[in-house]
């Protein structure tokens, strides 16, 4: 028989894209996914988490550059005080809670982008579209792009962890090593960030 062209061959593998494929589809369900959480940023105040981790972000800081004594968050946090309250405090103080919340909408779009390049290489663009598509749409999605929580940077790290455990797939020895390293010190950050994310690192290790 004959056999493809190489171009045929690239382009018969569920991981093979070319760009305008790959760009125009996602760009469309991040957009979406945006929208959608864009509208509830600016609808309501803080409510209670949000204020805390706000509050807390902003006196590790000031125990970091003035040892002023911190409160036992640990205790009672669902994740590190020490990752995410910092990170969201910088946000706070350069634009509010909406810039805050805007963070966890920038993690939460990096969440589908990762979700498409993962499930392309899986099973091709056509499921990628599918899978993006539907997790952008999800209520609980709308809402953790537009609430300064934890829960947004720790499923962007995980969502990163599986991403480089199945690129690394495709990879040599040593480069495949360094992809695998990194996939788990990834997953530790993730778990670190809020607790409850250990609970789904049986999965991407399984991936």
């Amino acid at each position: 028989g004959k056999r493809p062209t190489p171009s045929r061959a690239r382009r018969s593998r569920p991981g093979a894209r070319g760009l305008p494929d790959l760009r125009w589809p996602l760009v469309a369900v991040l957009l979406v996914q945006a929208l959608l959480s864009l509208r509830l940023i600016w609808s309501n105040t803080a409510f209670q988490d949000e204020a805390l981790y706000l509050r807390a972000g902003h006196l590790v800081w000031a125990g970091w550059l003035h040892g002023t004594p911190i409160p036992d968050f640990p205790s009672y946090f669902s994740g590190s005080p020490a990752i995410y309250p910092p990170v969201v405090a910088l946000a706070d103080s350069i634009g509010g809670l909406a810039a805050a919340r805007i963070l966890s909408l920038c993690f939460m779009l990096g969440v589908t982008s990762l979700l498409w390049s993962t499930s392309t290489r899986l099973y091709g663009r056509r499921a990628a579209l599918l899978a993006t598509a539907l997790f952008a749409t999800l209520a609980g999605t709308q809402f953790l792009g537009a609430l300064a929580t934890f829960d947004a940077l720790a499923l962007f790290l995980l969502s990163l962890a599986a991403w480089l455990g199945v690129r690394s797939a495709d990879c040599q020895f040593w480069p495949r090593i360094m992809l695998l390293t990194a996939t788990g010190v990834i997953l530790a950050a993730a778990d670190a960030v809020k607790y409850a994310t250990a609970l789904f690192t049986p999965v991407v290790l399984e991936i």
